[in-house]
C-alpha cells in the first residue's frame, strides 16, 4: 500500500499537468474543451491508480501501464499548453471571466423556454411507456436497456440531447433566475437524461446544469461550490451503480463497488496492453473504420463490441470502455499512441482559442465541452457520432425554429 515510484511520478505529473492548464484558460474552465476532458481524465482515469491495491487478487494493474497512462495525461497537458502558448501567447484573452465578459448569449422567449424543457420530459415519458416501465426498475437493468434501445436508439439519443440543451436554454435565457426554479429544472432533465438507463448523461447534465447556473449567479466560478456538487454528482452516481449491480452488504464490497468506476479504466487498459499485439494484431486504424461502419444497413457492432467478442470477454450491458489511449494503442501501437495524446490535447485546445476568437456562444461551448469528453472512457468515433453530431446539429435546430436574442455585453 506504500508509495511506489510510479506513484511519485504520477503526483508530479498531476501537479504540471494542472500548472499547464491553469495558463490554458483555467483548470476548471468548463467551456474549454482540453479543460474538460482533463479534468474528467484525472477523476475517471487517474485517481484510480492510488487505490488499485483495493483491488488486489481480483484485478492487477501494473506499474508500467500506470506509468503509460500518466505519460499520456503529460503529453496531452503539453500539447494544449504548447497551442496556448505558442499560437495565442494571450492567456488572459482565454480566461474564464474574459470569456463570460465577450460571450454572446443566446435567450429564448418564455414560451420557447417551456418548450425546450417540456421536450426532454415528454420523450422521456414515451420511451417509459413504449418499452413497457421505468428502465430503472427493470430486473436486469444492463441486459435491458440495452436491448430496448435496439431499433429505437434513436430516441434515447433525441431524449438525452434534448435535456443537455434544454437544461442549458432555460438557464442562459433567464438571467435573473432563482436558485431553487434553477436547482429543479436541472434535476428535471437530469433525471431525463438518465432515465434511458445510464448514470452518466444524468450526471453530465446535473454538473454542466449547476456550473452554468454557479456562473450565471455569482458572475464567476465559486471553486468551493462547483467541487461540492461534483462530490454529489459522483456520489449519486455510485448509488445508483450500487443499486443496479446489486448492493453487497460488507464495508469492504461496498467500498470496492462504490470506487470501481474511476478503476475500471486502468483495467481495460491493462487488457488491451496485454493483448495486443501477443493475441491480436494491432489495428493499423482498422479500428476506426469498424466504428464507421455502424451508419451501415443492418447491426454492426462498434469497435467496444468488436473488442469485446475478440478478447472473449462475458459481462453484461454494451462492449469494454477501451478508452482514448487504449484506442489509439490498439489501432497503432505504443509511441505512435502517446504522440495522439499530444495532438488531441493540441486540437483540443485549439478548438477552445478559435471558439474564443469567433465568440461562439456559452451554450454551443458548453455543448462542445461535454460531448467531447466522453472520449476519457470511450474513445474517439462513439462520442463523435453519439453525442458531438446531434447535440451539435440539435442545437442549431433549436436557434433555427426557435430563433432567440443573441444577448453581447461586449
Amino acid at each position: 500500500m506504500g508509495l511506489g515510484l510510479v506513484d511519485v511520478y504520477a503526483l508530479l505529473v498531476l501537479l504540471l499537468c494542472f500548472g499547464f492548464f491553469r495558463l490554458c484558460g483555467g483548470t476548471l474552465n468548463f467551456f474549454n474543451p482540453a479543460s474538460l476532458f482533463f479534468l474528467f481524465h484525472v477523476i475517471l482515469f487517474g485517481a484510480g491508480s492510488w487505490y488499485r491495491w483495493l483491488y488486489e487478487g481480483r484485478v492487477w494493474v501494473s506499474d508500467e501501464a500506470v506509468f503509460i497512462v500518466y505519460s499520456s495525461l503529460m503529453l496531452y497537458a503539453l500539447g494544449a499548453f504548447s497551442v496556448a502558448t505558442v499560437l495565442f501567447s494571450s492567456a488572459p484573452s482565454l480566461s474564464l471571466p474574459r470569456l463570460l465578459a465577450r460571450a454572446p448569449v443566446v435567450e429564448l422567449s418564455p414560451l420557447s423556454c417551456l418548450m425546450v424543457v417540456m421536450l426532454p420530459v415528454l420523450i422521456s415519458l414515451f420511451y417509459s411507456l413504449y418499452i413497457g416501465g421505468l428502465v430503472w426498475l427493470q430486473s436486469d437493468i444492463d441486459d435491458f436497456r440495452v436491448e430496448m434501445r435496439k431499433g429505437i436508439g434513436w430516441l434515447a439519443l433525441l431524449g438525452i440531447a434534448s435535456a443537455f440543451l434544454g437544461t442549458l436554454f432555460y438557464l442562459f435565457s433567464r438571467r435573473t433566475i432563482g436558485w431553487l426554479e434553477g436547482f429543479f429544472v436541472v434535476a428535471l432533465l437530469s433525471a431525463c437524461a438518465a432515465s434511458y438507463g445510464n448514470r452518466a448523461p444524468g450526471a453530465e447534465v446535473f454538473i454542466a446544469g449547476i456550473f452554468s447556473l454557479l456562473i450565471l449567479k455569482s458572475g464567476r466560478l465559486p471553486v468551493f461550490r462547483l467541487f461540492v456538487v461534483g462530490g454529489l454528482a459522483f456520489l449519486l452516481v455510485v448509488m445508483v451503480g450500487l443499486y443496479r449491480q446489486g448492493f453487497e452488504m460488507s464495508f469492504y464490497g461496498i467500498l470496492q463497488q462504490g470506487l470501481w468506476r474511476p478503476f475500471v479504466n486502468f483495467q481495460n487498459f491493462q487488457i488491451l496492453y496485454d493483448a495486443f499485439p501477443s493475441s491480436i494484431s494491432f489495428q493499423m486504424g482498422n479500428g476506426y473504420l469498424i466504428d464507421l461502419a455502424v451508419l451501415m444497413p443492418g447491426y454492426q457492432p462498434n469497435y467496444s463490441v468488436w473488442l469485446k467478442d475478440m478478447l472473449r470477454m462475458e459481462f453484461t450491458g454494451g462492449g469494454i470502455n477501451q478508452t482514448y489511449l487504449g484506442e489509439f494503442y490498439s489501432n497503432f501501437s505504443l509511441l505512435p499512441a502517446l504522440l495522439c495524446s499530444f495532438l488531441l490535447g493540441a486540437i483540443f485546445q485549439l478548438l477552445y482559442c478559435l471558439m474564443c476568437l469567433l465568440r461562439f456562444s456559452p451554450q454551443l461551448m458548453l455543448v462542445v465541452s461535454f460531448s467531447l469528453k466522453g472520449m476519457v472512457s470511450s474513445g474517439l468515433m462513439s462520442p463523435l457520432l453519439y453525442s458531438f453530431i446531434p447535440f451539435v446539429l440539435l442545437y442549431w435546430m433549436y436557434r433555427l425554429v426557435l430563433g432567440g436574442v443573441v444577448y453581447e455585453k461586449a
